[in-house]
């Protein structure tokens, strides 16, 4: 190892503490020497042959490569947007060759830079080293993680930092998985693969919807996600007060601006902020309908924020396939019969 100071400390993400995880695995030894000026010399000491590993530590390389390659299917994500951080350029670039073919790539070279792009390109997924200059990979998880403007995209941690304390320090802080180094390329696809998927499914569940989906039933907003939760109660706040619903308001209240909260609705629900302000409306119309039964159709249209009853009637029969008037009948209690 050369100290010298015109030599650029690059490595390619494997450090001392990852081989002698290595070396210890395979019942071996390393050790070292120096001299002021010089830099270091390793020594990796590795016994020949199989007899010293059990059975169970001797597996066919070729079925894992066989079963990874058969579980794998990427081809639904193709438009997805990784931001990838690591100060290493070698292995940076490495790893976007591998998965640019599937992804965008975006890339930062260190903590402070992809916060930063975090933040401007609300990327649908962050993989990040963990020992970078500037700001640490779990710094970064945590600063993401805690705002919220970015604390639904996942993060995925690499690093040669394996020992249990470690993984559950950064699972703490957030991160969505934790894969070591030397990366697998393989391990990696697939961890990309369920953590689109379970974000996917997220999505329908953290959409706006009714309760129960018989079309009898009253319609409630119904949503387990407390970022769509806010939102919803300002577009009904809003509602109340007699006002149009002001994009430009919720987001001042929200602390985001125009572009990430548009960037950040569209994530989590796969609805414009139009579209689901339009939900939002149509929900709450339906409450009205149910609980204010002294109100017109028409006064219900205005205190949702339509002015043309008869559009509000026709996004109403789209939106629950019932009409306005025949929705509210049918939410009537019914009346006790006359022996």
């Amino acid at each position: 190892a050369d100290n010298s100071a015109e030599k650029q400390n690059i490595g390619s993400g494997v450090g001392l503490m990852l081989s002698k995880h290595i070396v210890k695995h395979h019942y071996g030894k390393i050790d070292f020497s120096s001299s002021s000026g010089d830099g270091a010399t390793f020594n990796i000491y590795l016994k020949k042959g199989y007899d010293h590993f059990s059975k169970d530590q001797l597996k066919d390389e070729r079925q894992d490569e066989i079963i990874a390659e058969k579980d794998i299917d990427l081809s639904g994500f193709g438009k997805k947007r990784i931001l990838l951080i690591d100060d290493n350029d070698e292995f940076r670039g490495s790893l976007k060759d591998d998965l640019s073919e599937t992804f965008i790539i975006i890339e930062a070279r260190n903590g402070e830079e992809g916060l930063v792009k975090a933040s401007e390109i609300m990327p649908d997924l962050i993989i990040t080293d963990i020992m970078m200059p500037k700001i640490s990979g779990s710094e970064l998880c945590y600063r993401l993680k805690n705002d919220e403007a970015t604390n639904h995209i996942p993060i995925i941690i690499l690093t040669s930092l394996a020992t249990t304390h470690d993984k559950i320090e950064n699972l703490e802080y957030g991160a969505d998985a934790y894969i070591e180094k030397p990366l697998n390329i393989k391990l990696l696809k697939i961890t990309l693969q369920n953590i689109f998927h379970v974000h996917e499914r997220l999505k329908k569940l953290h959409n706006i919807s009714s309760d129960d989906t018989r079309q009898t039933s009253p319609k409630r907003l119904s949503t387990n996600n407390t970022f769509l939760r806010r939102i919803t109660d300002l577009i009904k706040l809003q509602l109340q007060n007699k006002k149009p619903v002001d994009i430009d308001e919720i987001c001042d209240k929200m602390g985001l601006s125009r572009s990430v909260y548009y960037r950040k609705v569209k994530t989590i629900t796969n609805l414009s902020p139009a579209t689901f302000s339009q939900k939002v409306k149509l929900f709450y119309a339906a409450e009205l309908l149910t609980d204010s039964q002294h109100l017109s159709i028409k006064e219900v249209a205005f205190n949702c924020g339509f002015v043309n009853s008869k559009h509000f009637c026709v996004a109403f029969k789209k939106e629950f396939d019932i009409t306005p008037s025949n929705y509210r009948d049918e939410q009537k209690p019914s009346q006790p019969s006359s022996s």
